[in-house]
């Protein structure tokens, strides 16, 4: 009885040894895609990490605008997703015009009093209202506009900054200052005559502004019900652009800028901005503005 016992142990040992091996015959050929797809899942997470915790010069910053640009556009989707099924409105606001029918110096989205609460939320957070004020990497005015910003209002060739070297577009010394004193890039004055116009200046911010809050609708990142929103919207895209302020919006990922600023600073900041009252609005009531400081 014991050795018949015995026996079928060992039958069921071999039967158990020719399984593993026939396992390993049929496997054996695909081991080295499989290590080599632990590997590269290792290599992949080690230099994510890398990345996200350590700055590499152009590295570091072509990852996060890749890595960005597809979660914000992702995240776009499923909003719009959301919209379709709940039956949101995301279109644009209707422009306000005057009695004449010309658009009036308001930012898209924002009534006057918010515009110009906004404006001086920011112009004195960048210039402390000097509207000649120039920075460590020559940014202008009361707003700090760069060649990237002053290109999109219209003030500079895009095309001269879309040739320039890539300093330039970021913004820094001494590439920028230089491309910015160079009147060959300006369609019309110069980096001085702007700095003399306070005017100018303030038509250039709402041109900028309305353009972002543009970009924000587009990507599902504004509802024109929420003007605070809108301002804070405004705030961080003049900070780093609308892709900052999209992944800020949408996705709540935070950013910094070249001086350590963090996005979310300025969009609370601008979501504060349009219901606090001004001094240099020259407010009637909390409804309405004289607006003068436009004359």
């Amino acid at each position: 009885m014991q050795a018949t016992t015995e026996r079928e142990l060992l039958r069921r040992v071999r039967r158990i040894d020719n399984n593993l091996l026939q396992v390993q015959e049929q496997t054996a050929h695909r081991m080295p895609q499989l290590w080599a797809a632990i590997v590269g899942l290792l290599v992949c997470a080690i230099g994510t990490h890398t990345l996200e915790t350590r700055n590499i010069p152009f590295i570091s910053d072509y990852y996060e605008l890749s890595t960005d640009f597809i979660a914000n556009n992702a995240a776009t989707a499923g909003v719009a997703v959301g919209d379709w099924l709940g039956d949101i409105d995301r279109s644009l606001p209707t422009e306000a015009t005057a009695p004449n029918g010309t658009v009036t110096s308001t930012i898209l989205g924002l009534n006057e009093l918010q515009t110009c609460r906004l404006m001086m939320a920011l112009r004195g957070r960048e210039s402390t209202h000097n509207y000649q004020s120039t920075n460590w990497a020559y940014y202008l005015g009361g707003y700090q506009f760069g060649a990237s910003a002053l290109a999109v209002v219209g003030l500079i060739h895009q095309s001269a900054v879309d040739q320039a070297p890539r300093r330039v577009r970021q913004g820094l010394p001494p590439q920028h200052k230089q491309f910015l004193l160079n009147t060959a890039n300006w369609k019309q004055g110069s980096a001085n005559d702007f700095l003399n116009n306070p005017a100018l200046q303030d038509r250039a911010f709402i041109a900028l502004a309305t353009a972002n809050v543009k970009a924000g609708f587009a990507s599902c990142a504004l509802i024109k019900t929420k003007p605070e929103r809108i301002a804070g919207y405004v705030a961080a895209a003049h900070l780093k652009g609308s892709g900052a302020a999209n992944s800020w919006y949408l996705r709540g990922k935070d950013s910094r800028d070249g001086n350590g600023t963090n996005t979310s600073d300025y969009a609370q900041m601008g979501e504060r901005a349009i219901n606090q009252r001004s001094q240099y609005c020259q407010e009637k009531s909390p409804e309405s503005t004289s607006w003068s400081f436009w004359k």
